[in-house]
């Protein structure tokens, strides 16, 4: 990295030499163009120099369990968006049904394939005979491994 400086500290000095001789003479062209073609030359060997250098890692590594930390964090973000979806899409397909439904909650949870799977649909009807409709359409709707709940909440 000091090799860098030092660089970077002969550059500054040759560009400051190129500015004063470009001020003695500041109307010729052919100073002008030497002092852009010397001071693009300088930056080049710079750069070049810059990305042949071995960077330490700017981020910390992290661990297994950190990682772990994140992946089950996102994992269950993932988890109440798919839930919130489906809540959206039962809730539309009882009402396409003509079925109203006062509550409705979701629970899902990723299998390891990356699947979506709905554990278990949970819902709130005000009448028998809507609950029992609910029941039947959402037991068709999901899968057999899914536990449908259909309760009755009184007006």
């Amino acid at each position: 990295m000091t090799e860098v400086i030092g660089q970077v500290s002969a550059a500054c000095g040759m560009m400051l030499v190129l500015e004063m001789a470009g001020r003695l003479a500041p109307k010729q062209k052919l100073v002008g163009f030497v002092k852009a073609l010397a001071a693009l030359v300088l930056l080049g060997t710079v750069a070049a120099r810059l990305f042949s250098l071995e960077w330490e890692p700017l981020l910390p590594e992290t661990t297994a369990a950190e990682n772990g930390e994140l992946t089950a964090f996102l994992s269950g973000k993932a988890e109440d968006a798919a839930a919130r979806d489906e809540e959206q899409y039962l809730k539309g397909l009882l009402a396409a049904a003509e079925i109203p439904v006062k509550k409705i909650s979701v629970k899902a949870a990723i299998l390891n394939d990356g699947r979506i799977h709905y554990t278990s649909v949970w819902a709130s009807c005000s009448f028998e005979s809507d609950a029992a409709r609910a029941r039947v359409l959402l037991a068709q709707m999901l899968e057999p491994e899914t536990t449908v709940e259909v309760a009755l909440d009184a007006p």
